[in-house]
């Protein structure tokens, strides 16, 4: 008795199909011959702009042939080595050696010594952002927050409900303003 969707059936149906698509192919990298291990196959998509899904084990296992095969013809079979190349002609040792020797040390330094600097109060901050995490929190505030002891005098005299409907927020945000 077979389980057709258990993990361990849908995995060797993905490697018998990849058999089948190697073997097609002549059971070897296309570039370079290798022919060891079908972990290494990898489909290479000759115009990316045809690409509908990538053929891996998943996608052998529970596609049909047909689509399969319509998927393949578009594709050469590479070893991931080869594969990687292509899609990264310039990182050769020869270019990547000759990119550091070219990098002006005093780039990096500068990055480094002078870090940027958050556009609000001007504290040290990740070259991702422009805002340190509590200003980029206040930034995106929809209502101006009052001063506390202003809100704690409010709050003497009136409800927490007519506090909400004069700032525009509700009771929950009276509370959390007044317990920061």
């Amino acid at each position: 008795m077979r389980i057709t969707n258990s993990y361990e059936y849908q995995k060797l149906r993905g490697l018998k199909r990849k058999i089948h698509l190697i073997d097609l192919r002549g059971g070897c990298c296309e570039n370079c011959g290798y022919n060891k291990n079908v972990a290494t196959f990898e489909f290479h998509h000759r115009d990316p702009n045809q690409k509908e899904h990538q053929l891996d084990i998943r996608k052998l296992a529970n596609s049909s042939m047909e689509w399969i095969l319509s998927e393949f013809d578009k594709c050469d079979l590479l070893c991931a080595n080869c594969h990687r190349e292509i899609h990264s002609p310039n990182l050769t040792l020869s270019d990547v050696r000759q990119l550091i020797n070219d990098l002006d040390d005093n780039i990096l330094i500068d990055r480094i010594v002078n870090r940027p600097k958050c556009v609000d109060c001007g504290c040290e901050i990740n070259y991702t952002h422009t805002r340190c995490r509590s200003c980029s929190d206040i930034n995106k505030r929809k209502v101006e927050r009052p001063e506390l002891d202003v809100l704690i005098e409010e709050l003497k005299t009136n409800t927490q409900e007519w506090c909400a409907k004069k700032y525009g927020v509700t009771r929950t945000t009276i509370r959390r303003w007044i317990n920061k």
